[in-house]
């Protein structure tokens, strides 16, 4: 297939766009369930480790600014190499969902038990 026509085939630039249409073809009962959940959980479950390890790995990276910023430009790499490669699709959707999951394992971080159990093994310190 031309990379033009791949392109065009295979990206979303329109935020929210591939979401609403994987809810509403749900909806109508005309996409399998189990892949719609798949794809949004998936993506969304994809940045949590995100969230977590890089402000503990990274001590420059322990502001929620600062995390997102690297998550953020990660997954970018990744998603545009998708494109490239011809290997899935390139969705802004993704890296919505991505960034949301980030977020939640970053939120972790300040859950006391899970702030004793990183200190305990010595890879996070700060409160």
């Amino acid at each position: 297939m031309e990379f033009a026509l791949f392109f065009r085939l295979r990206t979303n630039f329109v935020p929210f766009r591939s979401i609403a249409e994987y809810l509403a073809r749900a909806a109508e009962g005309s996409m399998n369930a189990g892949y719609i959940v798949g794809n949004l959980l998936g993506n969304f479950v994809l940045g949590v480790p995100l969230g977590v390890l890089l402000p503990c790995l990274f001590p420059r990276l322990q502001t929620l600014a600062k995390t997102l910023a690297a998550a953020f430009g990660f997954m970018l790499v990744l998603e545009v190499a998708q494109l490239l490669l011809r290997f899935g699709t390139f969705d802004i959707d993704d890296l919505i969902l991505q960034m949301l999951g980030c977020i939640l394992g970053y939120g972790m971080l300040k859950l006391p038990v899970i702030n004793r159990l990183l200190r305990r093994i010595s890879i996070w310190r700060i409160s």
